[in-house]
């Protein structure tokens, strides 16, 4: 946690603005003794959740359904690899157009020029300049 990015900043300035300098310090405090209850309580409804797993005998069966995604994780990476690849491929070669720049604004929008034609959903091949109707 970045405690001088922009946004904590800002709502520090606000903080500020809104509760003055001298409520800010006990707002702060109470703050952080109300995020220190909240990690302890949580803390303590995950063990909890846990013994109970564990007391009903439920730990390996659970394992054992984890198990099968796990060893799918790996090969489902490598599958995503080239779509991040032509993604940032694309978002690289595709920049915007430069803002107010009428000419730029039209040739991003105009179709792409095809010179075989597209394969569609069903394995038909639609044609250049064909009509698609």
């Amino acid at each position: 946690m970045d405690l001088f990015s922009p946004k904590f900043l800002l709502v520090g300035l606000v903080a500020l603005i809104v509760l003055g300098p001298e409520r800010l310090p006990t707002a702060a405090r109470t703050i952080g003794a109300l995020l220190a209850d909240y990690r302890r309580v949580s803390s303590q409804i995950r063990s909890r959740a846990s013994e109970a797993v564990d007391s009903a005998g439920l730990r390996q069966p659970l394992d054992d359904l984890r198990q099968p995604f796990e060893e799918l994780r790996g090969p489902l990476q490598e599958l995503r690899r080239p779509l991040y690849e032509t993604r940032a491929a694309w978002s690289s070669t595709l920049a915007p157009p430069a803002f107010g720049d009428a000419t730029d604004a039209t040739e991003a929008v105009a179709p792409v020029p095809v010179s075989a034609g597209w394969t569609v959903w069903d394995g038909s091949t639609v044609l250049a300049g064909a009509d698609p109707a």
